[in-house]
């Protein structure tokens, strides 16, 4: 039998994703709840979430469990130690370790806004994105700390600097900057701040190579939902089965 297509164009429907999400316009939303505790509150908090594999093909598995305690971890770090408040833009520049993608979504948890950066880009690319976002802190690691500490030479809105693996080589942090140790932080609760569709939730910066980098600032609702539409409707994506990504979510792709 020849596939539908004329069917399957009727029923691919933003209000689709809309239920799929348990999403209704008007009502508050925030991603990070979206992508984690809503599946803690349906009962699956011991399914697996997310695997990560390093790169001498180590497995890190988490549960949606897992991911609400650590972004709570993470949301309240930022709000009682880096003083983070909602708005804010929180950089994030940060090999592919679980610290990237769970941070992302702890910083979500605060209403502030995730930037994530290439883990490649020199100071100047660092101080060109920086310098237009304001941006109030941002999360690394000590193999990248030599060039946020020339940067904030010049970013005089840059409060904090926090560093995943800040014990690691017995240097001591200077002023401004304070350690985090993700595993070491889980708690079962944190209060969600309640976001709306048109708020800001992520800022991307553009590469830069015909002329300043260029900020794509993402809303709430509107990418929460088209993101929804398109796992299931363009990667087709199910239950149980995993997405494997390699990307850089620093880049724009």
């Amino acid at each position: 039998m020849p596939f539908d297509y004329e069917r399957l164009r009727r029923e691919i429907t933003w209000a689709r994703a809309e239920r799929d999400l348990g999403y209704r316009e008007g009502d508050p939303v925030n991603i990070a709840y979206l992508c984690v505790d809503r599946h803690v509150e349906a009962g699956r908090g011991d399914r697996l979430a997310m695997i990560h594999e390093g790169h001498e093909g180590e497995l890190r598995p988490f549960t949606f469990l897992d991911l609400q305690q650590l972004t709570n971890g993470w949301a309240h770090f930022l709000r009682g130690n880096a003083l983070i408040r909602p708005l804010d833009r929180v950089c994030l520049f940060l090999d592919k370790v679980p610290e990237l993608y769970i941070g992302f979504l702890g910083i979500l948890k605060t209403g502030a806004v995730v930037e994530p950066l290439f883990s490649a880009f020199g100071e100047d690319a660092l101080v060109a994105r920086m310098l237009d976002s304001r941006a109030a802190a941002i999360i690394t690691q000590r193999r990248h700390l030599g060039k946020v500490r020339k940067a904030r030479e010049r970013l005089p809105d840059l409060k904090t600097i926090i560093v995943i693996d800040h014990d690691e080589d017995g240097k001591k942090l200077r002023e401004g900057e304070v350690g985090f140790r993700m595993m070491d932080h889980r708690e079962d609760r944190f209060p969600i701040a309640a976001t709306f569709a048109e708020s800001p939730s992520v800022l991307h910066y553009t590469s830069g190579t015909t002329g300043n980098p260029k900020g794509v600032q993402r809303d709430t609702g509107g990418y929460a939902v088209a993101l929804a539409a398109s796992m299931r409707h363009i990667f087709d994506c199910k239950p149980g089965e995993a997405y494997f990504s390699t990307s850089d979510i620093g880049w724009v792709v």
